[in-house]
């Protein structure tokens, strides 16, 4: 079932202009898209160009996160690990559970890209709220009953590199709840490779009654201590059941050329390149490139140790 496109968010003027560059720069991405990438830059026209450009070569290749749907993702939403209870803090923010003692452990790269999608989609859906964008998003960390054992470094660290450097969103406040004595630890460790902004919106709760002064308690989920109903199995069901027409499975690289299709097919005026830059499509074509000559210079070496 296709996804409707949000409608855009108001904009300044200064975003407004900023947008209008990124839409003549590239017609790889739909104007909500870029809209998040102004917004999460704050109107910087080369900040955005920079951060697209990381989104289009280091996250896309493995999974377009606007094509993500629920199906993809079931497993780790089934087994309630990542929640989306339509909450909001006391700032606006939509809120998005991540129940830890509920994560099995990734043992490989691809699993981290599983896991990682999972997130990259609840973030998808948190920011189709009205005012998200401008608001941010809040995590709620629950990390009750954690064991050391359950610890995933790795898919820590990608998610976090994935969401300073190569993703549009903007974390407002990153709530940590009842978290043991080994995870303050590794929250004190992680810190220092963490952007300023970030690590300053990190804060620890230690109980479910302290969340209240984040979270009001109409918004809080039952099972948090507070008055909001919410079924997490009921919520996977009906997502669920909402794509119960199929959806043709796009690869990143077929997703990019149904888009540039459409593209060229409509009256609008093809891509323009923006004074002194090149467009991103050019951009993105350099890089495929460059990775298929890696790809043929190593192919070539392991031959000739053969």
């Amino acid at each position: 079932m296709a996804v409707a496109e949000p409608k855009l968010p108001e904009l300044t003027d200064a975003e407004k202009d900023c947008l209008s560059s990124l839409m003549q720069w590239t017609k790889q991405y739909s104007p909500f898209v870029l809209c998040k990438f102004v917004i999460a830059m704050k109107g910087d026209l080369e900040r955005c160009k920079k951060l697209i450009e990381a989104y289009t070569t280091h996250l896309v290749p493995k999974f377009h996160p606007e094509a993500i749907r629920a199906h993809h993702v079931k497993d780790m939403l089934q087994r309630n690990a990542l929640t989306f209870p339509g909450s909001i803090d006391k700032y606006g923010s939509p809120v998005i559970v991540y129940n830890a003692a509920r994560h099995i452990k990734t043992g490989t790269q691809d699993q981290r890209y599983e896991a990682l999608k999972a997130i990259i989609y609840l973030t998808e859906l948190a920011q189709r709220q009205q005012g998200a964008l401008r608001c941010g998003l809040c995590i709620l960390a629950n990390l009750s009953g954690v064991g050391y054992s359950q610890m995933d470094r790795p898919l820590h660290n990608l998610v976090l590199n994935t969401l300073q450097n190569h993703y549009p969103a903007r974390i407002a406040h990153i709530l940590v709840v009842n978290p043991s004595g080994w995870t303050k630890m590794l929250i004190s460790a992680v810190k220092p490779f963490m952007k300023k902004k970030l690590a300053q919106r990190i804060v620890v709760v230690k109980t479910f009654e302290d969340l209240k002064h984040h979270i009001t308690e109409d918004q809080l989920p039952e099972s948090f201590g507070g008055q909001k109903v919410f079924d997490p199995q009921a919520w996977t069901e009906g997502l669920l059941e909402e794509e119960a027409v199929p959806i043709p499975e796009l690869s990143a690289s077929e997703e990019r050329k149904e888009r540039v299709a459409k593209a060229e097919a409509s009256p609008a005026k093809a891509p323009v390149t923006v004074a002194g830059s090149e467009s991103l499509e050019a951009v993105a074509a350099k890089s495929n490139l460059k990775e298929a000559a890696e790809k043929e210079a190593a192919d070539k070496a392991a031959a000739e140790k053969e």
